[in-house]
């Protein structure tokens, strides 16, 4: 590739494969974990606008690394476009989380439980917080976003009110922040096969 522009260390690591920047004025940057540290931009595929990242529902995920802006005990909207390859494969499979062992300070996932089939789920504290209305279909876009003040979480898909439910619980853990998986007692989890956007 020939640039006209001096590049930094996280620029070229990025081109590499190996970091996903935060453009955002607080450079929460990410590190991509998959087959290999840097596989050279194999994991990006056409998203919805633009590039987006592969996830293969074995070992592939972003890890964000805590910071107090990323906290999410008050307000806060978290918000992806998703398309997932198979939502039977596993009872969830997580879009983004920040927990440790079944305690959730955040998860926003694909269900696919007696409770939830196939929908989006949201989880904070020890609870299922919402289970969304819609039924998550394979190798469609969807827009998800979660918003809530601290105490009332709006669920949306493609827009729309999805759902919604309150809680008082407002747990934060010093934990990374993950797209596609969760860490479960230690281990990787739950992990997402699709795109992320």
């Amino acid at each position: 590739a020939i640039w006209n522009t001096s590049l930094s260390s996280d620029k070229i690591a990025e081109h590499a494969g190996a970091k996903i920047l935060d453009y955002s004025n607080y450079g929460n940057n990410g590190t991509r974990r998959f087959n290999s540290t840097s596989d050279f931009g194999r994991n990006f595929t056409d998203g919805k606008f633009s590039k987006a990242l592969v996830f293969d529902g074995v070992n592939d995920y972003v890890n964000v690394s805590d910071s107090s802006p990323l906290d999410a005990v008050s307000a806060v909207t978290i918000e992806a476009w998703v398309n997932v390859k198979n939502v039977t494969n596993t009872d969830q499979q997580a879009i983004v989380s920040k927990d440790r062992s079944d305690f959730r300070s955040f998860m926003l996932n694909i269900a696919n439980t007696a409770s939830c089939a196939n929908k989006t789920k949201v989880e904070r504290g020890s609870s299922n917080l919402i289970c969304g209305n819609t039924v998550i279909s394979p190798n469609v876009w969807y827009h998800i976003a979660v918003t809530s003040n601290g105490t009332n979480y709006t669920l949306y898909v493609n827009g729309s009110n999805d759902n919604s439910n309150t809680s008082t619980e407002l747990p934060n853990l010093a934990d990374a922040w993950l797209i596609g998986q969760r860490n479960l007692a230690g281990a990787d989890a739950e992990q997402f096969n699709g795109t992320i956007d």
